[in-house]
C-alpha cells in the first residue's frame, strides 16, 4: 500500500472511530441506556484502540472545547503536536481515556465544534490527523 492510500485509510479509520463515540453518547443522550453502561462502553472502545488512536480522539475533544486553537492555526499537525506530543506514550493512555469519558455528555457538541471550525478553516478534519496517526502508529512499531 502506498503512502497516500494509508493515509487515506487511517483518515477513514479515525472517521469511523469518532462516528463510533458518538453512537455510544448518542445511547446516554437518548437514555436507551444508562450513563454508566455508556461510559463503560465508551471506556471499552478507548482500550481497544492503539494509543495513537486515543490520542487523536483526545486531539479532536481538546480542539473543540476551545475553538480559538484551530482559529488561531493553519495546520492541524503543529497544533497535535503542541498539545500531544510526537511520542506515544503509553502512561497517558489512561489519562486520556479518563478525561474523555468524564466529558461524555459534552463529546458530541466538542466533535461537532471540531468539525465544524475545520471546515471554516478549510482543514479536513481527519486526513491530516489520519496522517499523524498513522506515522505516530509506524513510528512505535519500528521503535517498539
Amino acid at each position: 500500500m502506498n503512502h497516500e492510500s494509508q493515509s487515506e485509510s487511517a483518515a477513514a479509520s479515525l472517521k469511523m472511530i469518532v462516528d463510533s463515540v458518538e453512537a455510544i453518547v448518542r445511547d446516554t443522550v437518548s437514555e436507551t441506556e444508562p450513563a454508566g453502561g455508556s461510559k463503560a462502553s465508551l471506556k471499552h472502545l478507548l482500550n481497544q484502540l492503539s494509543i495513537s488512536e486515543v490520542k487523536a480522539v483526545h486531539f479532536i475533544v481538546q480542539a473543540g472545547r476551545t475553538p480559538s486553537w484551530l482559529r488561531n492555526t493553519s495546520s492541524i499537525e503543529s497544533l497535535y503536536l503542541d498539545l500531544n506530543g510526537i511520542e506515544s506514550e503509553e502512561r497517558n493512555r489512561q489519562i486520556y481515556i479518563d478525561f474523555l469519558v468524564s466529558k461524555i455528555d459534552r463529546l458530541p457538541a466538542y466533535i461537532a465544534s471540531y468539525s465544524e471550525i475545520c471546515g471554516e478553516r478549510h482543514l479536513d478534519p481527519f486526513d491530516e490527523l489520519g496522517a499523524l496517526v498513522q506515522g505516530e502508529s509506524a513510528h512505535s512499531r519500528s521503535s517498539g
